[in-house]
């Protein structure tokens, strides 16, 4: 643009030539030693993880360019899906799930499964920039942040500080700070090319690594492909067959394969993090075999099977009990209950409502890590648990050792463990509604998932052997989530809207969203909306448009949603809609519904009387929630009404250049015509029928989640 610039004389032509540049002060860092636990040798550098200290201020432009190479992995799938750190919608538990689901598909099919983790030595610290640029173009990512990431990687120098004692700035060539918002993703990037020789879909030149040596025979053992899984640096290399011998020597060429590739991109794998498991329920598979490389230092080491091996804080064993896991998380959540005593006892220190606020953020996210892939329901793995929660409930309410811990549960508001595990469970279910297509979790799950479409990227082996009764029967951990959930619930696209969507600052104050100040009191709310609806009303050129939502509670705790929008012009009523969502909706979704009929009804008023030159549109709704997130549609609950929304509103707006719209939260039940109006509209739209565009909304499905639990935990 060739606007003229203001009093600080920067010009959209020095932004512009900014961006592709990053500061020289934002270049200067800190790099903290800070130590990693359990480390025997500190003595060893490798026993400490630098971590850069960044200036804030640049931390804001590396955050999004950081959102923006993000979305364009996820929108493109420039990375594949088997990568789970540094991507949008992907977590541990993700792994963890997609990798136990397929050692128990396997199980189905009559196969073991053995699998060898590993960990990149110095990750972060050993990205070649020149590589990673050039990875970057090879996945056609836009040149400006191309030339951005150049520009964040060069000339970088950092000083490390150990026990307080800083050194002198120094040069960075090599590495990416650990610390930036943007080095998640940029690793991510690097090893893409790495985790694509393993897909099953490649159009690499290289033959892929998922493919097991010719002097295996395929067929006879019934081999799979070798499945890798990455978080950040840390990675499992997994594979099936009907013996653990042919296991590990897939394995060991799979590894040599992606050992020479670390190797090519400048990275190496820590010899001493190679971890060996085999997973298998046979009785006669009694055998352990090992696994002996000849390492590129001239050393020959062996790895052999141990009674578990932790791979992203998770202990998995031989037949997925996970018992030693439970115990160990059983035992860190006792060391965080004891910490709590330091802050509190019977006669000073927290009360009871921070205390209990703490146990439930540091304590209950300690022992219920990655549940929803071990919990099973049964009694033995929840007594370590409560162990833990007991201690800290009589903590909490300062009660003596020999009162029953039901009444302590009750009086703390804190569910038996076990309960508390069912909800995590279902919550995990219910967030499967939010993941794209290609997510690894959605492509093991069956067709329907995927609008009955095959997977893109299919994993080993199916969930199931064949259609018969017995294999009916056999399901994994994955899939006994999924029913907790319907693909026919709402489905939430993360990737709906870029990073770069249009907000309300990007029509220069033509779009403003006027929300509830809670410092005025409820008449001065009242009598300043009257005062703008009587200006509004003399305008020839505005419309005032109320929408609302309402909720009904019929017998047995059934309950029926509906949204309704009314439109008014010079005092007159002009348009009355209304729609039901049924029983499976909340308030909020018939808040949101409400003002997606208010848009489109008052926009095609609008183009259909051209002659009285509409061009202000003030919108009222009493839910302050819908009211700031009704243009905004992220990847959240109602996001298919805040889509219609927007696009209504940015057509209505980019077609007439001078017009205005108003968003803004009013007084609900002040004998405010419209409001009233609308609400009685919306009670009515209860006694509809659902045409909802989809079935039951996220919203209603976690506080189902919720009341589910509260109820078995009164019955009992």
């Amino acid at each position: 643009s060739d606007t003229a610039p203001g009093h600080s004389q920067i010009s959209y032509k020095i932004l512009k030539w900014a961006w592709e540049n990053e500061d020289g002060p934002w270049r200067k860092a800190i790099a903290v030693a800070l130590r990693k636990p359990n480390k025997a040798d500190y003595s060893n550098p490798r026993a400490y993880r630098l971590i850069t200290l960044l200036e804030c201020l640049g931390k804001v432009l590396e955050k999004i360019v950081a959102r923006r190479l993000t979305y364009l992995a996820g929108k493109h799938g420039l990375i594949p899906t088997t990568q789970f750190g540094g991507l949008a919608n992907s977590c541990t538990a993700d792994a963890i799930l997609s990798f136990t689901n397929d050692i128990q598909a396997a199980w189905n099919h009559g196969l073991v499964t053995s699998a060898l983790s590993f960990d990149i030595k110095g990750y972060f610290d050993f990205v070649n920039h020149n590589r990673l640029l050039c990875e970057l173009r090879r996945k056609r990512i836009p040149l400006q942040y191309v030339r951005w990431t150049a520009s964040f990687l060069s000339n970088r120098e950092a000083a490390v500080c150990i026990d307080g004692v800083r050194g002198q700035m120094k040069p960075v060539k090599n590495g990416i700070p650990q610390g930036s918002p943007a080095s998640p993703i940029l690793a991510a990037y690097y090893t893409a090319q790495l985790l694509e020789l393993f897909n099953t879909s490649t159009n690499d030149p290289q033959p892929p690594y998922n493919i097991p040596p010719p002097s295996i025979d395929i067929r006879k053992h019934k081999c799979t492909r070798t499945n890798l899984f990455m978080y950040v640096d840390d990675g499992m290399l997994a594979v099936s067959s009907t013996s653990l011998d042919i296991n590990t020597s897939i394995l060991k060429s799979a590894y040599e394969k992606t050992e020479a590739w670390l190797k090519s991109a400048g990275l190496s794998a820590d010899v001493t993090k190679r971890e060996l498991m085999h997973y298998s329920k046979r009785r006669k598979d009694n055998s352990n075999p090992s696994i002996t490389f000849n390492d590129s230092d001239g050393v020959t080491r062996t790895v052999t099977p141990e009674a578990t091996v932790r791979w992203l804080g998770v202990y998995f064993d031989r037949k997925l009990s996970f018992d030693r896991h439970i115990k160990i998380l059983a035992s860190r959540g006792e060391n965080a209950v004891a910490a709590l005593t330091m802050l509190a006892n019977t006669v000073r220190g927290l009360n009871q409502s921070h205390l209990r606020n703490l146990y439930i953020s540091c304590v209950t996210t300690k022992i219920f890590y990655a549940s929803p892939a071990w919990w099973k329901g049964t009694k033995k793995q929840t007594i370590p648990l409560e162990k833990v929660q007991n201690r800290a409930l009589r903590l909490i309410c300062a009660a003596f050792r020999t009162t029953p811990i039901t009444a302590l549960e009750i009086e703390a508001s804190i569910p038996p463990v076990k309960h508390q595990l069912d909800l995590l469970t279902k919550r995990c279910a219910i967030r499967f509604n939010k993941l794209s297509t290609k997510s690894s979790i959605i492509q093991r799950l069956p067709d329907s998932w995927r609008a009955n479409q095959p997977p893109s990227h299919p994993p080993p082996l199916p969930t199931k052997q064949s259609t018969t009764r017995s294999h009916q029967k056999k399901t994994t951990t994955l899939t006994s989530i999924a029913t907790y959930t319907s693909p026919q619930h709402e489905r939430i696209d993360p990737y709906l809207y870029p990073p770069w969507r249009r907000t309300p600052s990007s029509f220069n104050n033509r779009l403003l969203i006027n929300s509830c100040n809670p410092s005025v009191d409820n008449e001065t709310r009242i009598n300043q909306h009257q005062n703008l609806v009587n200006n509004l009303q003399q305008r020839g050129d505005a419309l005032a448009v109320y929408s609302d939502g309402s909720q009904v509670q019929l017998k047995y705790g059934f309950r029926r949603t509906g949204g309704a929008a009314v439109g008014y012009h010079r005092q007159k009523e002009i348009f009355a809609t209304k729609m039901g969502l049924g029983g499976h909706a909340e308030v909020y979704d018939g808040e949101m519904a409400g003002l997606m009929m208010a848009a489109t009804q008052a926009i095609s008023y609008v183009n259909a009387n051209p002659d009285l030159h509409i061009r202000h549109i003030h919108f009222f709704a009493d839910n302050a929630a819908a009211v700031q997130s009704i243009f905004d549609p992220k990847p959240r609950s109602a996001q298919q009404y805040a889509h219609v929304f927007h696009v209504k509103i940015t057509q209505f707006l980019d077609t007439y250049l001078d017009a205005t719209i108003n968003i803004s939260w009013c007084p609900s039940h002040c004998n405010i015509t419209g409001n009233e109006r609308a609400d009685e509209l919306a009670k009515e739209a209860t006694k509809l029928a659902s045409s909802a565009p989809s079935g039951m909304t996220r919203s209603n499905a976690l506080r189902r989640a919720k009341a589910k639990t509260l109820n078995m935990w009164r019955k009992e």
